[in-house]
């Protein structure tokens, strides 16, 4: 197994180079550009947060531990900011941050790579591994990125990226009855669009199959998803459990995206709510959206790259099946964890990976990362006609489609919602939404499918769940 070690960087002047303004993601450049001159995320000790807030509350918004995004002008310039970052965008990204943080993956391993990291005060625990997180002791972003310009070139070094805060999404935020598991005609829909679940529920309801609801988190409370929620993982969070964090009032801010996504997967089979399409599946919740929103900066909760990457590699080891309707911004160490799940999951038949294809077409037309990872299985949307939604992402790495909601209209899939008032549906006793949708109500459908078929066969790899789809 790779090994990611910590360490510390203490001479920038080891690194001294061209600029760079951007990182590979494999073969293609990701071009890094200023999003807005003015625009700054800036950390600062612990010493001195107090201190900071209070002299900077009115102009700072707090999106992490010690870390903030405001406007900085040179007169802010003082010792209680300990590093900074612009605010970039590329192609297929509006919020980029570059942390000062460097993971670097070399092509094997190579004990004078790992005696050069020690020369320049640079401590690694054993040369086992060829995965390396290498912590940069400067100041700015711009020295982060001529770093990483310079160990690009080293010949062993098959990729290396910075850690970044970057935009993903939960690919729709807003939401009918369960047409989509039996389409009568419901809301004008063509009879039959629907996935013909139930002819499967007389073979399988799910029973013995975990399915890894990477998102937002999910109540572990909910009356709909009692005694099937598994204690789960939430990034910067120990002690989160996967549940969600940092609520907001707003609609776009509620963190009601994950449990509405595990209801499709797994509500309970009895006589309230809704059905799940594998109501004796079990849910464990990753909360990698665990951060405050902040929507007018482009920042959406998320972690960071190397926090969803941990994520990812602390589900697959517990789960059969990942559930991701979200995507961003492309990143190697995301990448390599998804293929680690899709190759040694379940005991070497692979992990079933399910992603959402994303809700921006046609301004990005092609499928979103995570979903254009080889061996992902690709879900797009269709209406309950059966027509592609022309939001729905698409080309030749999409999968399959699955019925969904008009997101530019509100959707109108039914499914679980935070409890109370806190989700969706502000309604004190609001526990259900009918306004979700988009390719983020399609992916769980076939994660809920897939979930029937490991069920039915755990003995299936994930490439023949992936050809009998």
């Amino acid at each position: 197994m790779k090994k990611i070690f910590l360490i510390q960087l203490h001479l920038f002047a080891v690194f001294v180079g061209l600029s760079q303004t951007g990182y590979y993601y494999g073969n293609e450049y990701i071009r890094l550009r200023v999003n807005d001159s003015s625009a700054y995320y800036v950390s600062v000790t612990d010493s001195n947060v107090n201190r900071f807030e209070e002299l900077y509350r009115d102009e700072v918004v707090k999106i992490r531990k010690n870390g903030y995004i405001m406007e900085l002008k040179d007169s802010d310039y003082d010792d209680m900011i300990a590093y900074k970052s612009n605010i970039y965008s590329t192609d297929n990204s509006n919020f980029i941050v570059v942390l000062p943080t460097i993971t670097i993956c070399l092509y094997q391993e190579d004990p004078v790579f790992s005696d050069l990291l020690r020369q320049h005060h640079l401590y690694v625990a054993n040369t086992k591994g060829i995965v390396y997180r290498v912590s940069c002791d400067v100041n700015t972003s711009q020295d982060v990125l001529l770093i990483l310009s310079e160990i690009h070139e080293l010949e062993n070094v098959k990729w290396c990226e910075p850690e970044m805060l970057m935009d993903c999404e939960t690919t729709n935020t807003l939401y009918g009855q369960q047409y989509y598991l039996k389409n009568t005609g419901q809301n004008g829909g063509v009879v039959g669009v629907d996935v013909n679940v139930e002819p499967a529920w007389n073979l399988s309801n799910g029973n013995d199959v975990v399915v890894a609801v990477i998102d937002e988190g999910v109540d572990r409370d909910h009356e709909d998803l009692q005694n099937k929620v598994l204690e789960g993982y939430t990034v910067g969070y120990p002690n989160g459990l996967g549940v969600p964090q940092n609520y907001s009032s707003s609609v776009n801010e509620c963190k009601g995206h994950g449990v509405a996504c595990a209801g499709i997967i797994a509500a309970i089979n009895n006589s309230i709510g809704i059905r799940g399409i594998a109501s004796s599946a079990e849910i464990l919740p990753v909360n990698i959206v665990p951060y405050p929103v902040v929507e007018v900066w482009g920042y959406y909760g998320f972690g960071t790259s190397s926090e969803i990457a941990s994520a990812i590699n602390w589900a697959w080891k517990r789960a059969d099946i990942l559930s991701c309707s979200w995507g961003g911004g492309y990143s190697n160490e995301v990448k390599n964890a998804v293929d680690s799940a899709l190759l040694f999951g379940r005991g070497g038949k692979g992990c079933v990976v399910v992603a959402a294809s994303g809700n921006g077409y046609p301004n990005q037309q092609n499928v979103s990362f995570p979903s254009s990872i080889n061996g992902v299985i690709t879900v797009g949307a269709i209406s309950n006609s059966g027509d592609i939604w022309g939001y729905s992402q698409r080309g030749a790495e999409m999968d399959l489609v699955a019925p969904s909601g008009n997101v530019n209209l509100m959707g109108d899939v039914v499914t679980t919602d935070r409890m109370g008032s806190l989700g969706y549906n502000t309604a004190t006793e609001g526990h259900y939404t009918d306004k979700f949708g988009g390719t983020s109500a399609a992916c769980p459908q076939v994660s809920g499918i897939a979930a029937l078929m490991l069920s039915a066969n755990p003995n299936l790899t994930v490439q023949q769940v992936t050809e009998i789809l």
